[in-house]
């Protein structure tokens, strides 16, 4: 009995209301899956809000490509109309003088006909120069990037090969190195792709430019016996050391004359700074206009050639080089500018072709000009 009463008196009445164990459990578990909630829902609100902004600039960067695409188009548009007409119009006339009618670009005939045809050349070139300019700089303004659709890239190759024909001079280097070859009668075979042919076409070059310029003249023609006699054998004994090969004595003797004509080419190359200058100097800036550039008509260009002042006559000078007392009646080898006006008109019939064609494509950039 005692037992009895003693436990029951250790028996303590159990918390009710908030207090309560089980309560309290409930609440933590309630509080715990709220901020289990919260945390994924503000999670998932983030990785909304990111995928939201990384949605956005994809798209943005899509407008942004969409609109330098349309700038590039539009550059071609622009420009391929006069880049089309003034390739046209230097083609038919470098058709004309190898149609054996050079003898208007002599300057001494001084009919009013033939001194319009010089001045017309001159401006013909220097027109498709100063269009080539424009493209180039309009593209530069509007896509400083430069990264070009299939349809600018292809003009820009076709363009580069203009600027080939007009300034590089290493083939004629080569061809001069032949014909010496030949005429001293060196046994080992020519072959052009060779580094040290071409290495030796080059130092060839040098020396005969560095005797020229030492007896103050421009062309073999011009120094005396003895120093072109000189000069042939100098340049052979550099063929013979450098190519390892022999030139006999005797044979560089015999043909000395032959020799002067092999290394009296006459040549006149544009250098591709010369283009860009010759461009810039034939462009005019307008306004309210697509474009940014025009290039001057041929009556401001004849007034240049009649005032001729000191700035114009370099760059009037450059553009005759290339046409002055052309020689068409004699082999290529007296004069280099028959190949090189060849090779020019050959890249104005690509590039007419290319224009032509990309103008005739209905998805094309040019095609509503």
């Amino acid at each position: 009995m005692h037992s009895f009463f003693c436990l029951a008196a250790d028996v303590s009445p159990q918390p009710v209301g908030l207090h309560s164990p089980t309560v309290i459990a409930a609440l933590v578990v309630s509080v715990t899956t709220l901020i289990v909630v919260w945390w994924k829902d503000s999670r998932i609100q983030k990785e909304l809000l990111l995928l939201g902004t990384e949605l956005q600039a994809r798209q943005k960067k899509e407008e942004l490509d969409q609109q330098l695409l349309a700038v590039r188009r539009d550059v071609v548009r622009q420009y391929s109309g006069p880049l089309l007409q003034s390739s046209r119009a230097l083609h038919y006339r470098i058709e004309e003088f190898l149609g054996h009618r050079a003898h208007y670009l002599d300057p001494a005939v001084k009919d009013e006909f033939s001194q319009y045809k010089r001045i017309s050349t001159s401006y013909r070139l220097a027109a498709f120069l100063g269009w080539i300019r424009a493209f180039r700089r309009e593209r530069s303004f509007l896509d400083p990037f430069g990264d070009a659709t299939s349809d600018v890239q292809d003009v820009e190759v076709a363009l580069s090969r203009i600027e080939t024909a007009l300034a590089d001079g290493q083939n004629l280097e080569l061809l001069r190195l032949r014909h010496l070859w030949k005429m001293w009668r060196v046994v080992k075979p020519f072959d052009e792709h060779d580094p040290v042919i071409r290495q030796l076409a080059a130092d060839v070059d040098h020396v005969l430019r560095l005797a020229l310029d030492k007896a103050s003249v421009e062309t073999v023609s011009e120094l005396s016996d003895d120093s072109a006699n000189k000069l042939c054998k100098e340049i052979a004994a550099l063929i013979a050391g450098k190519a390892k090969v022999n030139v006999a004595p005797d044979a560089v003797d015999r043909t000395a004359k032959g020799a002067q004509v092999s290394l009296g080419i006459v040549e006149f190359w544009i250098y591709r700074d010369w283009q860009s200058g010759i461009g810039d100097w034939m462009l005019t800036n307008i306004t309210n206009s697509a474009r940014r550039y025009d290039v001057i008509g041929f009556r401001d260009f004849e007034q240049r050639c009649i005032e001729n002042s000191k700035e114009d006559q370099r760059w009037l000078d450059r553009l005759k080089g290339v046409f002055e007392k052309l020689n068409l009646e004699g082999p290529e080898i007296l004069d280099a500018r028959v190949g090189q006006l060849r090779a020019l008109r050959d890249e104005c019939q690509r590039i007419d072709a290319l224009l032509s064609k990309l103008r005739a494509e209905p998805n094309s950039t040019v095609g509503d000009l």
